[in-house]
């Protein structure tokens, strides 16, 4: 008809710019969430989902673990001196006459001075697989420091040497520079033990220490 042609040959008007002060209307989108082409703005003032982060959509990494495993080490490293010095304070030191085993075996009676030396020697290997542990998580995991890697291997290191100059000490009936040597390297393991538990705690952990100091 002739109003159609008349709509179909009429020229197309261009949109209308929006006056000062005005407020530009948004499309919502239909879910209900915030306007199409926006995304939300993470709440600052929310606790942040310990598995997400603040948006909800790309999780995030757990704490790390060698931390803790490195505070456990200084506090086993305390309980093993601890026992040495009942073993010297009992002298159990050649209660058993061989090493590594005792008495030529793993699992001896466990009676007066076999006791205390042969449980000596259980928790230092224990601690030696123990701090392997740690040293693998701080390879896995990325600790604050770079240098806390060659720590660890400095640490296994040390406690390699350790076992070895406590098989000489028995096998050589208690040599004085040997248990000097070995006294003085149990001293310095624990030492670089509390200086990794130290420096891999978090910085907030580390301020409120000072604080309190």
């Amino acid at each position: 008809t002739w109003t159609q042609a008349l709509v179909r040959h009429s020229p197309r008007r261009a949109p209308l710019a929006p006056r000062p002060g005005a407020r530009i209307k948004s499309r919502r989108s239909p879910t209900g969430g915030p306007p199409l082409g926006q995304s939300k703005a993470p709440n600052l003032s929310e606790p942040v989902d310990p598995i997400h982060d603040a948006e909800g959509t790309r999780p995030i990494m757990s704490d790390p673990q060698h931390p803790r495993a490195f505070s456990i080490t200084v506090v086993w490293t305390l309980g093993l001196l601890w026992l040495g010095s009942v073993v010297h304070a009992t002298e159990s030191s050649l209660a058993c006459p061989d090493w590594p085993t005792c008495f030529g075996t793993m699992v001896p009676e466990m009676t007066g001075g076999v006791f205390w030396e042969h449980l000596h020697r259980l928790v230092a290997g224990g601690l030696i697989l123990f701090f392997a542990a740690a040293t693998w998580l701080a390879f896995r995991e990325t600790p604050r420091f770079r240098w806390v890697r060659g720590g660890c291997m400095l640490g296994l290191g040390l406690l390699l040497v350790q076992a070895v100059l406590g098989g000489i000490t028995v096998l050589f009936l208690l040599p004085d520079a040997v248990s000097t040597s070995h006294l003085g390297l149990a001293l310095l393991f624990l030492a670089l033990a509390t200086v990794l538990a130290v420096v891999s705690s978090r910085p907030g952990r580390l301020k409120s220490m000072r604080d309190r100091g």
